[in-house]
């Protein structure tokens, strides 16, 4: 980072090729093997050449055709020399090397610069790129700023293309960092006292080969340029893009590790619980030790170390197959930091921090226990067990389900040269071993030790086997066992799966059977009874109101709607609750002008036939009405046969017959001709004629409007 007056080397030259994305990646242009001897004779420069640019330049690209060679050997040489404590004499200025180095010393200048000054004296085009960069002291999650998170780095051009380097980065490494805003809450049993004191910061002088040439895609994690060119990437990315990456270290380039679950280095817990799976190269996984730290954001007012609270025994770390599994509860809300560190045992890097998480947790699980134990050895087959000649034979996961079978059967094989003592314990918070002695048996049989795991009941255990020499009792393999849910047996998981799949399916009949079946072997509701009623319960309702509607019963269909009275059933009956609405308020409209017909007395209905030759509205309307009840029209045509009507008694009254109509037994075409009868005349005129007869015309009109084809 330096300041804006103490540029002293333009960022570029004229003439120089536009910035397009490369096309190459640093292995298809750069070989380390094969600049062995660029390196050792870069190394070997004579201190006198720091006196004269010129005599360095011809040093360090004498002999060298190939670009790619000459960047490569001015690269070691500003990466490998150590700052001048004081000036020499007639030294403190840019015009010599020595005296570049000694502003870079003073801040006046840059590493940047020097290697852009070395590389155009050697007529190789070299850009001084600015932007914003996540350093060693960058925070995961945080904003990077153009005022905070200022930095520069090169571009160099080697066979017509663009390169990235970072001479400063270059020069030196660091296992992490970590402020006083930050108290540790955890870490890996790897992760030993002095790792985790280097990790607070500590910059050493070692050169980091990953900042040479650097690919665009895995630059960009760490580098964000001001013009967006420089990115050298086809889908350059936003500044927002940018800060979401996480905060991956050159070492997780370099070990060739991969994170499957998290695009974003911030990372939100779920119930309070968080994962992270690495997957490791096939080839090298048995050389990478993974380890991690885990600090906690303090309050702005805490003082002492002791401010955090320690959260041992809630992380679960484990590998299976090429996978490292790791796996976080929090019992607290807060904001964490999580460091991952990992080291190849046949290759050293400057660095073994791989990448940085920012965790938020917001909500946590008010069942958040510790996990059983936290062994030091770690979770499932290791090398442990490999020691003393036994091999897992049916387990090779370090986390085992318990709910396939009520008991678990977890089996090793034994060295065939000697014989050994075996040992199990089964663990689980809130109970003592001894308590848990019950539930854990051993046999050995024919090369062959079987541990018969049979918990208590649901929750999480932890298989230790131990290996007694007499001497000592030694963990050789621990594995985390969880039970989600009571293993039942077979014909009640039946019953259990049978109720399961009434209930999806809706089958009234079906659920009915099977919600018997539970309540005969009074099984455990685990809420999957309580559900299949209620699923009962809509069934029926739906095949009621639906017969109701059907049927056009009111009786029927008060009945169901009131069954249905809840609002959650409302929703979920959705359109047939509106149509069962609609047709109830239909329903009660015809039984009052129904109950206004029979609460006539006979003297109206006498008037009526009375009528020697009746107005026209009242022959019209007691035609309608017989019509409705189910006369021919032809005959309806002679008043006398309506006075005959009319006069009839007992079933065949007409009180009666309109007590006993039923809507569905009117044929379209009936109703039609009703409307069309009826359509001369109004209530007025009708009760202007006679008052019995508008009391038949409201009936017989209402019928025939409210009725169509779609109910019938």
């Amino acid at each position: 980072m330096e300041p804006e007056q103490y540029r002293v080397v333009p960022e570029d030259e004229d003439g120089y090729p536009e910035v397009r994305p490369s096309s190459k990646q640093k292995s298809d242009v750069f070989v380390a093997k094969d600049h062995v001897r660029v390196d050792e004779h870069a190394m070997s420069a004579p201190d006198s050449l720091q006196d004269d640019f010129d005599s360095l330049v011809e040093y360090l690209v004498q002999d060298l055709t190939a670009t790619v060679s000459m960047v490569r050997s001015i690269y070691i040489w500003v990466t490998t020399q150590r700052l001048p404590m004081t000036s020499s004499v007639g030294f403190t200025q840019t015009d010599t090397p020595r005296g570049f180095l000694f502003n870079i010393r003073e801040k006046k200048a840059t590493y940047q610069e020097l290697f852009a000054v070395l590389c155009r004296r050697s007529h190789i085009p070299c850009v001084i790129v600015h932007g914003v960069a996540k350093s060693i002291c960058y925070d995961a999650g945080a904003k990077v700023s153009f005022k905070k998170g200022k930095n520069s780095w090169n571009a160099v051009l080697i066979d017509g293309e663009w390169r990235l380097v970072h001479p400063y980065w270059g020069a030196s490494s660091a296992p992490g960092y970590c402020t006083g805003r930050w108290g540790e809450v955890g870490s890996s049993s790897e992760r030993d006292a002095n790792d985790n004191a280097q990790s607070r910061f500590a910059l050493s002088r070692i050169r980091n080969e990953f900042y040479f040439l650097t690919d665009p895609d895995m630059f960009i994690t760490k580098c964000f340029p001001e013009n967006p060119s420089w990115q050298l990437l086809s889908k350059p990315l936003s500044k927002i893009e940018f800060e979401d990456l996480p905060f991956y270290q050159p070492a997780f380039y370099e070990l060739k590790l991969k994170e499957r679950l998290h695009e974003n280095c911030v990372v939100h817990t779920s119930d309070g619980e968080c994962n992270f799976e690495f997957t490791l190269p096939v080839d090298r996984a048995q050389r990478y030790k993974l380890s991690y730290t885990l600090h906690a954001r303090r309050a702005l007012d805490a003082e002492g170390e002791y401010d955090v609270t320690p959260l041992e025994g809630y992380s679960f770390r484990y590998r299976y197959e090429h996978t490292e599994y790791l796996q976080f509860r929090f019992p607290y809300i807060g904001v964490f930091k999580l460091n991952v560190f990992c080291k190849d045992s046949k290759c050293s890097l400057p660095s073994d921090w791989v990448v940085e998480y920012k965790i938020v947790c917001s909500k946590t699980n008010p069942n958040c226990r510790p996990y059983p134990i936290t062994p030091a050895i770690g979770w499932g087959p290791n090398a442990e067990l490999d020691a003393v000649g036994m091999h897992s034979f049916s387990h090779k996961n370090a986390l085992v389900s318990l709910d396939e079978e009520p008991v678990t059967f977890v089996r090793f094989a034994l060295p065939r040269d000697q014989e050994i003592d075996i040992e199990a314990d089964l663990v689980t918070n809130g109970m003592s071993r001894d308590e848990m002695k019950s539930h854990v048996t051993l046999e050995t049989e024919g090369g062959y030790a079987v541990i018969k795991v049979a918990p208590p009941g649901e929750g999480e255990y932890a298989l230790q086997v131990f290996v007694n020499d007499g001497s000592e009792r030694k963990n050789v393999c621990n594995y985390l066992m969880r039970r989600t849910k009571l293993v039942e047996d077979p014909e009640l998981a039946d019953i259990r799966s049978q109720l399961q799949r009434a209930v999806e399916s809706g089958d009234a009949e079906a659920l009915a059977h099977w919600i018997s079946k539970f309540s005969e072997r009074d099984m455990e509701d685990r809420g999957d009874l309580a559900l299949s009623r209620k699923k009962l319960h809509f069934a029926k309702l739906n095949r009621d109101l639906e017969e109701a509607i059907a049927r056009k019963d009111l009786d029927l269909l008060e009945k169901a709607l009131q069954s249905a009275s809840g609002t959650s059933l409302r929703r979920q009956l959705g359109d047939l609750a509106v149509r069962a609405e609609a047709m109830r308020s239909r329903l009660r409209r015809f039984k009052r002008l129904r109950h206004e017909v029979l609460a006539m007395n006979q003297k109206t209905i006498s008037e009526i036939r009375s009528y020697p030759k009746p107005p026209d509205a009242v022959h019209a309307v007691m035609a309608a009405s017989f019509l409705l009840l189910g006369n021919q029209e032809q005959e309806l045509r002679k008043w006398s046969k309506i006075q005959s009507l009319i006069s009839k008694r007992g079933k065949d009254s007409l009180k009666r017959r309109v007590a006993d109509f039923k809507t569905d037994s009117v044929q379209p075409e009936v109703l039609k001709r009703v409307n069309e009868i009826l359509a001369k005349y109004d209530l007025e005129t009708v009760q202007v004629a006679s008052v019995g007869a508008a009391t038949f015309f409201q009936w017989a009109f209402t019928m025939a409007a409210e009725m169509d084809e779609k109910d019938l």
